[in-house]
């Protein structure tokens, strides 16, 4: 009685004729969760064939729920035909330190038994409770856990835990860093303080991040969330002209971020996000440039040094839009960012009093660096991207997945152009800290992944990107990469995550080969 149905027209479901009813909630300001969707029923027995259903207003970290739900007939015991549900295929939207996350779930059932004997029934019944299985009860609050006794009895566990500590330990190596040691404990609650406060905080040594977001501000729907990131290590910045590094050129930098990010959703599918970042970058000449520029003034009797950017605070503000549904995720952002200080960096002659460009020569060849004017001071820049994801679900629990990704942005300059990096847009398996850095880039990227046993799953990954970065002799250039990554549940209460990519191809000879991997293991507790 609290829905109003309309017929909207006819369908199919297979083989069947269908009418299609459209319902949804008499009240349209209800403000509980109730679904709003569409039935196929068949047209000669008003048997439910099919639905598909929205559900909004889902408390936080679950902000939506789609189904697309499928009956089919199954004979009972008395001859007489059943039709029940079979399968589902739906999309949650889960929003968690103020990001949105799709996640996606179908579910077949390839067995169903229709009223088993009772007794039968109560036997299995009491070795599910007697197992070491994970269970749960439907109560009048929800699912609650049935923990397990010690006499193998099984009890309702009053309240919900909401933090979960672990122990962290594992390795990074990319083409930036050798290899890097990482150790600590995370910790997580989405209920902090209970004031329904997402908290995470990871300390791994040589990296720290923490984030506080709050779902719903002030009672409303909108998000707003705190994050910092402390990095104790410097990466490596190549320089490449045309198919080769400059070597004389490779920096090393360490930023330290704090940002802030309001989320407000548009309708039930998408989301607009505010975001604020101030980011201190400290720089310094790297040890083998160093050595490089004092061999070539020793050799050459030159005066010739590095002038490294100035340290400074970069602030920048981002518009980011979001869309997802039916397992199609879109978004587009664009940022404008500004500098504190900034002052001409680059190749310097101190005889001359001139910078100079290095031309793609031999590193010790004189001839191989020409004088050019002061570079122009871009303190200002700007960044847009669209991206669009997709994916399929295959049968014995296999995955396809698609992706794309464009970048642009105008006024940059090197150290503000895309780079391959290991998270984000921009990534490309093998290319991580590669030095690679472009204006513009197209990067597509085909996956493939599977669950084996319900315990390892595993995923593959092909990527390719086309790059330019204006104004260079290189031209458009392709890069080519493998991703291979593997999550499986460890011994002990572990969680143990291997990410490992490979530079397959590449308009730069000297990159093919090149490779990456980040090991985590979790220990929960």
């Amino acid at each position: 009685k609290t829905y109003a149905y309309r017929l909207v027209g006819r369908g199919r479901v297979g083989e069947r004729e269908a009418y299609v009813l459209a319902f949804e909630p008499l009240d349209p300001r209800a403000t509980e969760s109730l679904y709003r969707g569409r039935v196929w029923i068949d047209r000669q027995t008003f048997v439910r064939l099919r639905m598909t259903v929205i559900q909004p207003e889902l408390e936080p970290p679950v902000i939506s729920n789609e189904e697309n739900q499928l009956y089919e007939p199954w004979i009972g015991p008395d001859g007489m035909e059943y039709w029940l549900l079979t399968s589902t295929d739906s999309q949650q939207v889960w929003k968690t330190g103020g990001r949105n996350f799709v996640v996606r779930r179908k579910l077949t059932f390839e067995t169903l038994e229709i009223n088993p004997h009772a007794e039968a029934f109560r036997s299995r019944r009491a070795a599910s409770y007697a197992s070491s299985n994970q269970m749960l009860r439907d109560t009048d609050e929800g699912f609650r856990y049935l923990e397990r006794q010690a006499d193998g009895s099984r009890t309702v566990k009053q309240g919900v835990d909401t933090n979960q500590l672990f122990a962290a330990a594992g390795a990074f190596k990319d083409s930036s860093r050798d290899l890097t040691p990482l150790g600590g404990v995370n910790y997580f609650d989405y209920d902090f303080l209970g004031r329904k406060v997402q908290l995470n905080v990871l300390f791994a040594g040589a990296l720290a991040f923490v984030t506080a977001s709050k779902p719903e501000l002030f009672g409303r729907k909108i998000d707003f969330t705190a994050e910092a990131t402390g990095v104790g290590i410097r990466f490596d910045r190549k320089v490449f002209v045309a198919d080769r590094e400059s070597e004389f050129e490779r920096t090393r930098s360490r930023p330290q971020n704090l940002g802030l990010r309001l989320g407000v959703p548009l309708g039930k599918f998408v989301k607009l996000n505010l975001v604020g970042d101030a980011t201190w970058r400290d720089f310094s000449l790297s040890d083998e440039a160093k050595g490089g520029i004092d061999t070539f003034n020793q050799d050459q009797g030159a005066s010739l040094r590095y002038l490294v950017p100035e340290d400074h605070v970069e602030t920048a503000g981002t518009l980011e839009l979001e869309f997802n549904r039916r397992g199609f995720t879109v978004a587009a952002s664009a940022s404008a960012a500004s500098r504190s200080d900034w002052k001409p960096f680059g190749l310097f002659d101190e005889a001359g009093g001139t910078f100079l460009a290095y031309t793609g020569g031999e590193l010790q060849d004189p001839a191989s660096y020409v004088p050019i004017p002061d570079p122009p001071l871009e303190d200002s820049y700007r960044r847009w991207q669209l991206s669009a994801f997709k994916e399929w679900y295959l049968p014995k629990f296999q995955k396809l997945r698609g992706e794309v990704n464009l970048l642009d942005g105008s006024a940059l300059d090197q150290f503000s152009r895309y780079e391959f990096s290991f998270f984000g847009d921009d990534r490309l398996n093998g290319f991580s800290g590669s030095g690679v850095r472009f204006d513009e880039g197209l990067i597509a990227r085909a996956g493939y992944s599977f669950n084996l046993f319900e315990v390892i799953r595993l995923d593959a990954a092909l990527e390719n990107a086309w790059v330019e970065e204006r104004d260079s002799p290189a031209g458009r250039q392709s890069f080519t990469g493998l991703g291979l990554s593997a999550n499986l549940v460890g011994p002990w209460k572990t969680v143990i995550n291997l990410n490992w990519g490979v530079a397959l191809a590449s308009d730069i000879p000297e990159l093919e080969g090149e490779q990456e991997f980040l090991l985590l293991v979790f220990k929960l507790f």
